[in-house]
């Protein structure tokens, strides 16, 4: 037997559904709720290899022109801040 759960979506899906069916949805979106880090981890990683790619081909293609160079180590710079700050240096 389930205990049911005081939060609030569970009390609006048992209205519709028995007490085992709102369980599952709400177990299920408690798993979706706790993926979300790992979408916002691989946009950072992907941004992440963009931006290195770029860094590349400008150091590969325009390696005299400074402007580029420097906005192109910028942004690698900035995302890697980003990332590093959400899922490096503050461990939870």
């Amino acid at each position: 037997m389930s205990i049911p759960r005081p939060d609030v979506r569970h009390r609006r899906i048992t209205a519709w559904f028995s007490p085992a069916q709102a369980d599952a949805m709400v177990a299920i979106d408690e798993r979706f709720d706790a993926l979300k880090p790992c979408d916002d981890f691989r946009g950072l990683l992907a941004d992440s290899e963009r931006a290195a790619a770029e860094l590349h081909d400008t150091l590969r293609n325009s390696r005299d022109d400074a402007i580029k160079l420097e906005t192109a180590l910028k942004q690698t710079t900035q995302i890697c801040i980003a990332c590093h700050k959400a899922y490096r240096n503050e461990r939870k």
